[in-house]
């Protein structure tokens, strides 16, 4: 099992007050609209159930991400109908009483020496995650 992680981004609130903007995931859609075009495209075709996202690519098909947990300090995903067993979750620690550190993590079972040639791609996807998700819990 391999493991990823993205980078740490500070936002205001506290985790509690953070992980309640991801009690339905459809607040991810307006999100996604307001970003440019290019940005969008690199996205791909998504959409959010309240409970799942699920991306359509034309090389793996349908992948499902569903919240298997979900606390006032961590959103955790299994991925359902993907090429290979994967888990992505979102840490809130508080700072302070008004600023919570986010970050976003992924564990998938690759193959030992596909790691280095993945790795780097799958660290720059969780940045923009993790960009995006910071986006969305300061509106």
């Amino acid at each position: 099992m391999a493991t990823y992680k993205g980078k740490d981004v500070t936002v205001n609130g506290t985790p509690q007050q953070i992980s309640q903007k991801f009690a339905d995931l459809t607040v991810l859609e307006p999100a996604l609209d307001r970003l440019p075009d290019a940005e969008r495209q690199k996205i791909g075709d998504i959409s959010f159930t309240p409970d799942a996202i699920i991306m359509n690519n034309p090389q793996t098909g349908q992948i499902k991400f569903v919240v298997s947990e979900r606390t006032d300090h961590r959103i955790a995903m299994t991925c359902q109908g993907g090429p290979l067993p994967i888990s992505m979750d979102i840490t809130l620690k508080a700072i302070n009483d008004t600023d919570t550190l986010m970050s976003t993590g992924l564990e998938l079972d690759i193959p030992l020496f596909l790691r280095p040639v993945v790795g780097p791609y799958l660290s720059k996807a969780l940045d923009q995650i993790t960009d995006l998700l910071a986006n969305i819990a300061k509106a």
